[in-house]
């Protein structure tokens, strides 16, 4: 869920003051493990990678207050469409869920097309009435 607020500039200075210490932060690595003391890690490691390393103080400082931030006068937000990426997958082990008749075609008016044709970076998008993509994904064969 989203939640959307209008901030008065007092409420916005203090959260410019409370992130401000991340400017001075050097030499950042590129992950870090938010999870120490558990089996599940809180980032993505790839083969060959550096291992990851507990964040500076003033990183966990303010991802803590990142994560609890909360604005009592905050409605709730949804978009009225959302994109769907689509590329090939023919290899797929099981068969596909069909892409609903009346939902926008890849010919739609609404469809960017971004490079070449089945590059998961750059593949043609879609949107459409987002009420209906959690029930159409939820079709899907569990994995």
């Amino acid at each position: 869920m989203y939640r959307h607020v209008r901030l008065a500039k007092e409420e916005l200075q203090k959260l410019r003051a409370e992130i401000k210490p991340l400017l001075g932060l050097k030499n950042l690595q590129p992950r870090y493990d938010l999870a120490e003391g558990t089996r599940l890690p809180a980032y993505t490691q790839f083969a060959g990678s550096p291992e990851a390393t507990l964040p500076p103080d003033a990183l966990l400082k303010v991802h803590k207050f990142l994560t609890t931030l909360d604005f009592p006068k905050s409605t709730e937000w949804v978009p009225e469409y959302v994109e769907v990426m689509l590329w090939d997958y023919s290899y797929a082990p099981e068969s596909s869920i069909v892409w609903p008749k009346d939902w926008p075609s890849l010919e739609s008016d609404r469809t960017t097309r971004r490079g070449q044709s089945f590059d998961p970076s750059s593949t043609p998008v879609t949107t459409f009435d987002c009420a209906y993509l959690d029930g159409f994904l939820d079709r899907r064969m569990p994995r």
